[in-house]
């Protein structure tokens, strides 16, 4: 079930519409390995969008990058959460598992929904790079602050793309209904660069994934 995929689509999802996840678009196309976001965090939260589905859960797989990348390596996170009958953005939370990713690498991570779990070669996915950089203390700092903007603006200044996302995600869990929060959300995703694939904007834009709830936000 190891099979060559960018934006995910098919399967059991309703109106064909894909797996988004939370991740700039690198290259030009949301082909294989596309998607590419930089953390100093040892687990980082993971966000992604999922459609309305007739499958009960989404599943999360993060590799070992060991081994050469068009197959799995060693798995170091593999979680599964049931899929709500809303659809929105759903959070996989690597530090509740243990799980620790080593500074200096990349990971391939990998996205699906379960639509059968008996076969999985046949199940919708999306997958990606992520990459841990080695400045975890300097980043501890950037969190000192009581301002959550002064933090946002210091992640994201230093280009870590999965602490900016996380907390701009915690802001508008807490103020739902501040505008500037909203645009800012909104803002966030659309640097994640969708529009530079042709199949993805096809079939969501991040306008319309700013618009779907965060389905964590109760957590």
């Amino acid at each position: 079930g190891w099979s060559r995929g960018g934006a995910a689509r098919g399967g059991c999802n309703v109106n064909d519409l894909p797996l988004v996840p939370l991740v700039p678009l690198a290259g030009e196309e949301a082909d294989d390995l596309a998607f590419l976001g930089i953390t100093a965090a040892a687990a980082p939260d993971m966000l992604v969008y999922v459609p309305t589905t007739q499958a009960q859960a989404i599943e999360l797989l993060v590799m070992d990058p060991n081994l050469d990348r068009e197959q799995p390596g060693e798995v170091v996170y593999q979680q599964q959460q049931s899929v709500s009958t809303t659809p929105g953005i759903v959070k996989f939370d690597l530090a509740a598992a243990g799980a620790e990713l080593a500074p200096n690498r990349d990971y391939l991570w990998m996205f699906s929904i379960v639509c059968d779990p008996l076969d999985p070669s046949g199940n919708p996915y999306v997958r990606g790079l992520i990459k841990r950089v080695d400045n975890e203390p300097e980043v501890a700092a950037m969190g000192d602050g009581t301002d959550p903007y002064d933090r946002i603006n210091a992640y994201a200044e230093a280009g870590l793309w999965y602490e900016t996302l996380a907390n701009v995600g915690d802001l508008y869990c807490d103020r739902p209904n501040d505008a500037e929060v909203a645009q800012d959300w909104e803002d966030l995703l659309f640097s994640m660069n969708l529009t530079r694939s042709p199949e993805l904007l096809e079939k969501v834009q991040s306008d319309q994934l700013a618009a779907d709830p965060l389905l964590f936000c109760a957590e």
